[in-house]
């Protein structure tokens, strides 16, 4: 929730928003459509994070994330192709009671320039854990703007554009998920924004520290929202416009890295 309360299996109502989840499914059969649901009477504005684990089973499962604002009839949906496998999903950022636009992130389907000019920019890096007890890795972002200034741990703050690194995330334990962000309060400059990341080092120690990079970008103003998860280190967001695509060339990563694309679509440190 906005407040920073997980509602989920372990913890089904927050006496603080008021949401609860409704039924735990636990299916018994395979195949069929199974749904789960968290209900708010009077939810706080603000941005919530919807995301899913799966605990067991075997296959990809097609992923329908929604939102149904009672009282206007309006329904969020996530965007098409959410799941990228593995059963790990990257979360889903909802605001209400503005909701969201999603706009595809592949090459060439960026929308028309939109008439209501940009107010400000927010990049983010999520970092999702593919193991179930899980990640503890220590990634940071990186942000280069069209000027040059890269803003990240190491220079959180670029005075030309304004933009700042709102924390330098390093896990403690293991974790879901962990996220970086840079926010542009006012408009910065328009062109292309490198967005990339590093990995120091897996902090649990873990032998098998598994994640899932993913990059969002939005635009406020117009409520416009990019996403790209997967495959690449590096991504390229058009501000303001887009889109966000995954960059060819290779950033420098710090620490024993491995990538596993034939196996499976996520990092893993190998500690050994």
């Amino acid at each position: 929730t906005p407040r920073g309360i997980e509602i989920f299996n372990g913890n089904p109502v927050d006496p603080v928003s008021g949401g609860s989840l409704e039924e735990d499914v636990v299916p018994t059969l395979s195949g069929g459509t199974f749904v789960e649901t968290v209900l708010f009477n009077a939810p706080p504005q603000g941005n919530y994070f919807i995301f899913l684990t799966i605990k067991r089973g075997t296959g990809s499962p097609t992923v329908d994330l929604s939102a149904t604002f009672i009282g206007t009839g309006e329904i969020m949906r996530s965007p098409g192709g959410f799941g990228i496998g593995n059963g790990v999903f990257p979360p889903w950022e909802l605001n209400y009671p503005h909701g969201i636009e999603w706009i595809d992130s592949l090459p060439g389907t960026a929308p028309e320039p939109s008439l209501i000019p940009p107010e400000s920019l927010r990049i983010e890096f999520w970092w999702v854990s593919a193991d179930p007890g899980g990640t503890y890795s220590d990634c940071d972002l990186h942000v280069m703007t069209p000027d040059g200034e890269e803003i990240s741990y190491q220079h959180p703050v670029d005075n030309v554009t304004g933009g700042v690194l709102e924390q330098d995330v390093i896990p403690t334990g293991p974790g879901r998920w962990f996220k970086e962000t840079v926010l542009f309060a006012s408009p910065p400059p328009i062109g292309d924004y490198n967005v990339f990341f590093t990995a120091k080092s897996s902090t649990g120690g873990s032998e098998d520290d598994s994640f899932i990079p993913w990059f969002v970008a939005y635009v406020a103003g117009p409520n416009l929202m990019f996403t790209y998860a997967g495959l690449g280190v590096t991504a390229v967001f058009s501000f303001p416009t887009g889109p966000i695509t995954e960059k060819t060339t290779n950033s420098t990563l710090t620490g024993t890295l491995s990538w596993e694309h034939r196996q499976r679509d996520f990092w893993r440190f190998d500690n050994n």
